[in-house]
Parts: structure tokens; C-alpha cells; sequence
């Protein structure tokens, strides 16, 4: 049998502070690896509260990266 494993709110909160650590930790900066935490946020929690600003810093990363 096939079992859909379902996110608890746990590994969405970890997510979230791993994502948050890599955008906002002072030495080094590290946006690539932010972007690619957020990234997955968004993709395994679509309709979390914190989505609206996840996809902002998203597009705020991006074109910081592009401008580098």
C-alpha cells in the first residue's frame, strides 16, 4: 500500500526557521542557500500563513542573485 505522507506543523516550522536562518544570519550571507530554502517552503506549504512573505523575499532574493 501506498501511504501520502502529510507535513505536520513541525517540519513546516522547521522550514521556515531554517530558511529564515539563511536570510537573515549576518556572516556570511548566504541568499542562494535562502532562496532554495524558501523555495521549498512554498512548494510543500503553498497555503501557510507565512506565504506572503515567503514569496516576497523569494522575488526580493532573485533579483539580488541576478544583480550580483
Amino acid at each position: 500500500r501506498s501511504f501520502e505522507r502529510t507535513p505536520c506543523a513541525c517540519s513546516e516550522q522547521f522550514a521556515w526557521q531554517r530558511a529564515y536562518f539563511y536570510d537573515h544570519q549576518n556572516h556570511p550571507c548566504k541568499p542562494q542557500a535562502a532562496l532554495i530554502a524558501y523555495r521549498e517552503f512554498r512548494k510543500r506549504w503553498p497555503t501557510s500563513e507565512r506565504i506572503k512573505y515567503v514569496q516576497g523575499r523569494i522575488e526580493e532574493l532573485e533579483r539580488q542573485i541576478v544583480r550580483k
